[in-house]
């Protein structure tokens, strides 16, 4: 099935545009973020730091391109962020509710 409609379109776009602009795409950056933002969405969903934390130092050490300890780092930083606070409320699971 895929992307369809406006969403597809725009995404054409915008590839077109980068791939035209002959920037380099740092495949490994991006790779890393998504390593670091699953990480995040499973903290979010938990909301459980020890249990977050410690699936994280669990995971086989190849089965991501962060290494664990900057995982381990990162989660923190974003548990204590307006960042994770904002979304959780968004979601409608602040600590409020």
């Amino acid at each position: 099935m895929g992307i369809q409609g406006p969403a597809r379109d725009h995404l054409t776009r915008v590839v077109s545009k980068l791939l035209a602009s002959g920037a380099a795409l740092d495949l490994k950056r991006w790779v890393a973020a998504v390593d670091l933002t699953a990480d995040r969405a499973g903290l979010i969903v938990a909301h459980d730091l020890d249990n977050a934390l410690a699936l994280v130092r669990a995971a086989d050490e190849s089965s991501s391109s962060v290494p664990v300890e900057r995982r381990v780092q990162e989660l923190i930083l974003y548990s204590v962020s307006p960042a994770y606070l904002a979304i959780r409320e968004r979601l409608g699971i602040s600590l409020e509710s």
